[in-house]
């Protein structure tokens, strides 16, 4: 069960946006402080988080805003344990196929959460969570086209909110493709240099680092990133993919 203090921080996060730049902030929505089944995620061996920036404006449909989040239909604060409870439920279901998760994006990371022995889906051994690291405000439009004032006025809470969840989850292992310098951004202390988990040996290679990171509660996680693209390692097949989950657990001893 997520701390509710999590839970009001997103909500904080998505007025505060939508007090300082109204125009850029999808609504209807509520913010999203992660995709998936908490509950299942706590209870894997093996937990894997992967990251992207904040959510994406598809997220809230036009033609039915909350297909993908039914039961935070309405929800505007979480005042009261039973809006608390709806938010909860609208984030654990995300995945259900009655959901319509945005399967064309989430399917560019499925590969490798399988080849690490997890998935995003119902029926692996371990769950993954999605998480954003700069905020869980869906945008319009989509982060790298935000002006440098909207992109610091959401990171400004939305920042520090990803770094305390983190905390809270405790991943094994973080899957990143992202801009680099947003990687090098995080707050958390590396334990080592980078190193090379994989290449992709070709014309133009493709080469996936590693990294520790402590996490500053007693834990620490390994970090794997790579390039990013239009969707996340999208510069490589689903092969590769597998193989570079694959090579991740083994990096991890649980």
């Amino acid at each position: 069960m997520i701390p509710q203090s999590l839970a009001k921080g997103a909500f904080a996060a998505f007025y505060e946006a939508k007090e300082h730049v109204p125009a850029v902030v999808v609504t209807p929505a509520v913010p999203i402080l992660y995709f998936g089944d908490l509950a299942r995620y706590e209870a894997s061996e093996l937990r894997v988080v992967t990251v992207g920036l904040n959510p994406s404006l598809a997220e809230f449909p036009a033609e039915d805003p909350f297909a993908r989040f039914a039961s935070a239909q309405g929800l505007t604060s979480l005042d009261v344990e039973q809006d608390y409870r709806r938010y909860e439920s609208a984030l654990n279901q995300y995945f259900h196929s009655s959901q319509k998760p945005y399967v064309s994006w989430f399917s560019s990371l499925e590969p490798l959460l399988q080849g690490a022995g997890s998935s995003y889906y119902p029926g692996a051994d371990n769950c993954a969570l999605h998480t954003d690291l700069c905020s869980p405000v869906a945008t319009n439009p989509t982060w790298s086209r935000l002006g440098s004032g909207a992109t610091s006025v959401l990171g400004r809470s939305g920042r520090p909110l990803w770094h305390e969840l983190i905390r809270y989850l405790r991943p094994h292992v973080i899957f990143a493709s992202v801009a680099r310098a947003q990687v090098e951004g995080m707050d958390f202390a590396p334990l080592g240099p980078w190193s090379v988990l994989h290449t992709v040996t070709r014309q133009n290679p493709y080469m996936v680092q590693q990294r520790r990171l402590d996490l500053g509660t007693g834990a620490s996680c390994l970090l794997v990133f790579g390039r990013a693209a239009q969707k996340p390692f999208a510069l490589i097949d689903n092969a590769e993919k597998t193989r570079v989950g694959q090579l991740a657990r083994e990096q991890i001893d649980v």
